[in-house]
């Protein structure tokens, strides 16, 4: 398919599937990513939803009572709170660099990349001859601003993710992934605020 897109400009006429006008919510799908637009999923068709997971990339595609409803069907929700913090997050990357007038990682890849570059070097230097893999390779050579956004956005989405996971747990929320990520957010501005001082306990 990716070849007659290529060539065509478009999907449209693709022999090999069949053209389908309408909604396609109902569709039975592994997964179902509601995007770009509020109140996708509601009480009138939440219930004909056949997806195992939905990932939620738009602000709010869910209606409280869909929600409720795709629950109560154990389809696993990734919400939007955390599912649709990308864009949220590397903005919030871009306010600290331009509020402290450095570009990213400007003080201080140029030495990471030093010492990584001796560690290597001192390996290859062993007689087994170490070379790096794949992944140890792209952190040595993660100097670009893009690289190093995308690096940042990858442990601040990794740590919330495990974060929302630990709450799910601890209280028994067991698919109930929004009341989750909503716990998570508001004890880490709570955590905030109390290493601040501003708050007592």
């Amino acid at each position: 398919m990716e070849y007659y897109a290529k060539n065509n400009k478009s999907i449209k006429g693709y022999t090999k599937a069949t053209e389908k006008e309408g909604s396609l919510l109902g569709e039975k799908c592994d997964i179902l990513m509601p995007c770009s637009t509020q109140k996708v999923l509601t009480v009138e068709n939440a219930n004909s939803v056949q997806a195992k997971m939905i990932l939620e990339g738009a602000n709010g595609p869910s209606t409280p009572a869909a929600d409720e409803i795709l629950r109560k069907k154990n389809v696993l929700i990734i919400p939007d709170l955390f599912c649709n913090a990308g864009g949220v997050t590397v903005s919030y990357f871009e306010y600290l660099k331009n509020i402290n007038h450095v570009s990213y990682g400007k003080m201080n890849v140029k030495r990471e990349k030093a010492i990584v570059n001796e560690i290597f070097n001192s390996m290859n230097e062993c007689e087994d001859k170490f070379k790096p893999n794949k992944k140890l390779k792209l952190i040595r050579d993660c100097t670009k601003e893009a690289n190093i956004v995308d690096a940042g956005l990858q442990t601040v989405m990794e740590t919330a993710g495990a974060g929302i996971k630990i709450v799910a747990n601890e209280f028994g929320l067991c698919n109930d992934l929004r009341t989750a990520a909503f716990i998570y957010s508001i004890s880490k501005i709570f955590r905030a605020l109390e290493m601040e001082g501003i708050s007592q306990q």
